[in-house]
Order: C-alpha cells, then sequence, then structure tokens
C-alpha cells in the first residue's frame, strides 16, 4: 500500500487554496444510484415471480406441463428453469438452453428500462437476440440428437 501510495503520488496535485469541482459523483450518490437500481431489479422479479406463482395455480391442471414449462421460463427465468429441471422433459438441454438464451420478459424489462432511461435503441438487442435463440436453440437440439449431451 505504501509502495503505491509513493508511486501514485507523482501524480495526484494538490491545489492550495482552490477548490476543485469533482467530476466524479460523491460515495453517497453512487450508493443512492445502486439502491435504485436494486428496487428496479428486485422489483420486477418480484413482480413477476407474483404472477408467475398465480397463473400456475390457475393453469396447474388445465394447461399441458409443455405449456406450463414455456410460461414459467417466458415470464421469470429462474423459476421457469427449477419448474423445466423438475419436469425433466426430452431435450431437457435444448430447452434449458433455449431458456437461457431467450431469458425471460422479467429480464427483458430490466434491460427496457435502463435503455429507456439511457436514450438507447432497443431494435439490436431485439434482433440480435432472436437470432441467438434459434442458432443456440438449433445447436443445441442437433447434440442432443446426435448424443453428444
Amino acid at each position: 500500500t505504501i509502495s503505491a501510495l509513493i508511486f501514485w503520488r507523482r501524480h495526484i496535485h494538490f491545489h492550495k487554496g482552490i477548490t476543485v469541482k469533482e467530476d466524479r459523483p460523491h460515495f453517497f450518490n453512487i450508493v443512492q444510484q445502486s439502491i435504485q437500481t436494486t428496487f428496479i431489479v428486485g422489483g420486477v422479479i418480484i413482480f413477476f415471480s407474483t404472477i408467475l406463482t398465480i397463473l400456475l395455480a390457475l393453469l396447474q391442471n388445465n394447461v399441458s406441463i409443455p405449456l406450463l414449462l414455456f410460461l414459467s421460463s417466458s415470464l421469470e427465468m429462474t423459476n421457469g428453469l427449477v419448474f423445466l429441471h423438475e419436469a425433466n422433459p426430452i431435450y431437457l438441454y435444448t430447452l434449458c438452453a433455449i431458456a437461457l438464451t431467450a431469458q425471460s420478459a422479467s429480464i427483458h424489462l430490466q434491460v427496457f428500462l435502463f435503455a429507456k432511461k439511457e436514450g438507447l435503441s432497443l431494435k439490436r438487442y431485439a434482433l440480435m437476440r432472436l437470432l441467438m435463440i434459434a442458432l443456440i436453440g438449433m445447436l443445441f437440439f442437433l447434440y442432443e440428437k446426435v448424443g453428444i449431451l
């Protein structure tokens, strides 16, 4: 630590009697931004997990297992993967790879909220996501069909 301070000492400039405006945000602002981000992410996950729980309770006996698996993994990925693994369907690895690549409405809403806040376009994001879903889905299907997985 001392050697690092000695090394970096020549890069530190002290201004006597002059107030230097700091360009970087203060620690409090960083903490506040991270708390807001955590609330957004946590709120979106809780929202979609609640919707998923309600839908599964309502539809569990009336809908086929593949449809329930698709619904659960498309709404909230973590719970969807748990249900997918418990059901142990044919082509489990392919379905898990597709679910992980497609992600979920929960994750896409988070991306949308942060992209909108920063003024970013989602066109490229959506196009690349669709291409990756198709590519990964086909590769894993072929791997399972050939017997690699």
